[in-house]
């Protein structure tokens, strides 16, 4: 999962830094998003016809075993819903600035449009590496929940960089760092395959609860700042209203320690319940 979700991160850089080229070569964003969606098309015709599912007999097994409805099974996990709540507030300030700080930079900070795609590439960049070791490096794999607490914190301070620092080399590193803390994003989902005593279909329940939860936050960002924006007639102030959204992360590490704890102290009782009384 980490190959998977730091392969889409440094895909994603690509094309920050292709779009405003393609824009130019195109000529507009219509064109080119006509060339993002035939793009989009063809990688699911290839899906269709190359991707298939690996069933072993332990997959078969535990497919069998699974008898109730996975989606009424998967949602009793009180750690989902932590998981999907810290995800959903997450997302709001991450899709706010992708939509609007680029219009902001230029207008705002007098940074072009090409610089601004620039910032966004070398965050996705340094993204998918870290993506990737977070969850390769023993010492970081088991302390999720302190990476987690981390990310909120210092998005928090990059998002604040990126409303108040007009720089090329202080917006770059502004971006190296919103890359360097975007771990939460796969640990999240990772965690769902974590969850105890999950089988495979409540799993897929779960990942589907866990990009709804995504898609929520998305939507609920560049809406509540065009909103704040047209009430206002600032960018900045509106921006500014969600900037402390990945704090959440920080009270979401918490419950999930805190509740990690308690499943072992539980674990822990069952196995030596002590002598009778």
């Amino acid at each position: 999962q980490g190959v998977i979700f730091g392969s889409i991160d440094i895909m994603m850089g690509v094309a920050f830094f292709l779009t405003p080229l393609l824009m130019e070569w195109l000529g507009g964003w219509r064109n080119t998003l006509y060339l993002m969606g035939g793009m989009g098309i063809l990688s699911a015709l290839v899906w269709m016809v190359l991707g298939g599912e690996r069933v072993t007999g332990e997959y078969r097994e535990r497919m069998q075993s699974q008898t109730q409805n996975p989606l009424i099974t998967v949602l009793k996990h009180k750690q989902l819903w932590v998981m999907g709540m810290g995800m959903c507030i997450t997302m709001v300030a991450q899709t706010a600035f992708e939509v609007f700080w680029p219009t902001f930079a230029e207008e705002g900070l007098g940074v072009s449009l090409k610089t601004a795609g620039a910032v966004f590439g070398i965050m996705q960049l340094v993204a998918g590496p870290t993506i990737f070791l977070v969850n390769a490096i023993p010492a970081l794999a088991r302390r999720h929940t302190l990476v987690l607490a981390a990310c909120g914190v210092a998005l928090v301070g990059a998002n604040v960089g990126f409303l108040f620092l007009n720089s090329v080399p202080s917006l770059l590193l502004m971006s190296v760092v919103r890359g360097l803390f975007s771990a939460y994003f796969p640990i999240l989902m990772i965690m769902v395959y974590q969850l105890p005593g999950i089988r495979p279909r409540e799993v897929a329940a779960g990942v589907a609860f866990m990009q709804t939860s995504v898609w929520i936050g998305a939507a609920i960002g560049p809406l509540l700042v065009g909103f704040l924006q047209e009430a206002t007639g600032d960018l900045r102030l509106a921006l500014l209203a969600t900037i402390f959204t990945p704090l959440i992360l920080v009270l979401t590490a918490a419950i999930l320690q805190g509740q990690r704890s308690e499943l072992t102290r539980r674990e822990a009782v069952t196995a030596h319940p002590g002598p009778e009384v």
